[in-house]
């Protein structure tokens, strides 16, 4: 029993590192990157231009703001075509009819999608940590809390997103779906 558990986390570990490879490699981490710096430089130039004094916390505040909105946009791009995407592709005719469970390639998948949403939050709150210290040279208060709460709104997010993607067989619809639900 265990060692058939073994070989399916080995097998869920596969596919995870085959599906980070695929978005590492692709065009979606470019524009998740670039919509990242996007809305960070905005919120970094626009209040500094057009507010003179703020504290730690309220500038913080004006980052913060914005993660509901990345979360969803990234989760939608990465999670919301996980599984549809092997319909789309069609891969799912040659990989469900292996000798693989399906709850490995779903684990896996899932994995993917969080590590590349947790490490989207992680850059994009340390960029704003930075930015906030080099403004008002203090740090503002509860970051940890909120990249804490940042992380579960990932992790919840990427549930949606897969369950979407699960129950369509088209990864644009899946990321509609996704989208306008967590929106």
């Amino acid at each position: 029993m265990s060692g058939e558990f073994s070989d399916d986390l080995r097998q869920a570990y596969v596919v995870a590192k085959n599906e980070l490879v695929k978005y590492v490699r692709g065009k979606k981490i470019i524009l998740v990157g670039l919509l990242l710096l996007l809305v960070w430089g905005l919120i970094t130039a626009l209040p500094v231009l057009f507010n003179g004094s703020m504290t730690a916390k309220d500038h913080f505040a004006y980052y913060v703001s914005f993660v509901s909105l990345l979360v969803v946009i990234i989760v939608a791009m990465f999670a919301s075509g996980a599984i549809s995407s092997e319909y789309e592709e069609r891969t799912a005719l040659v990989v469900f009819t292996r000798p693989i469970k399906k709850w490995p390639i779903f684990i896996g998948k899932l994995f993917s999608a969080l590590i590349l949403g947790i490490a989207a939050m992680a850059l994009y709150y340390l960029m704003s940590i930075v930015a906030v210290f080099a403004y008002t040279q203090e740090l503002p208060p509860n970051i940890l809390l909120s990249l804490a709460f940042a992380i579960l709104y990932v992790f919840a997010a990427t549930g949606v997103a897969m369950m979407f993607s699960s129950l369509v067989k088209k990864s644009g619809t899946s990321a509609i779906l996704t989208f306008f639900f967590l929106f």
